[in-house]
């Protein structure tokens, strides 16, 4: 049942001065509710490939960039809700060089 509250996932936090050219595992946890809302943020010092599923590129992350995702703006008239999926993970990996310093992290709201 819907409520006009949003509740947080656990934060995830990845050590971007660990990337390699292979998908790493950002979410210690696969988000556990249906997100309404995810945000991406980074301060590293380079720019980093997201991918949902480990395999494909999905997005891009610039370097000291902060990313929000509002599913609930593709919803559509004979749908009310648009949300990530549960379960749903993130992984990065570096698109030109490792990282020296920095954080990703990811900040998720379902309702």
């Amino acid at each position: 049942m819907c409520s006009n509250r949003l509740y947080p996932i656990s934060l995830s936090i990845f050590d971007t001065g660990t990337l390699t050219n292979a998908y790493q595992l950002v979410t210690t946890v696969p988000f556990t509710e249906p997100c309404n809302l995810i945000r991406l943020v980074s301060n590293s010092d380079v720019a980093v490939m997201i991918s949902y599923d480990g395999v494909t590129d999905h997005d891009v992350i610039r370097k000291d960039t902060t990313v929000t995702i509002n599913a609930q703006l593709n919803k559509r008239p004979t749908c009310p809700h648009t949300k990530f999926t549960r379960g749903t993970n993130v992984y990065v990996k570096q698109i030109l060089g490792p990282g020296k310093r920095g954080f990703l992290r990811v900040i998720g709201y379902y309702q």
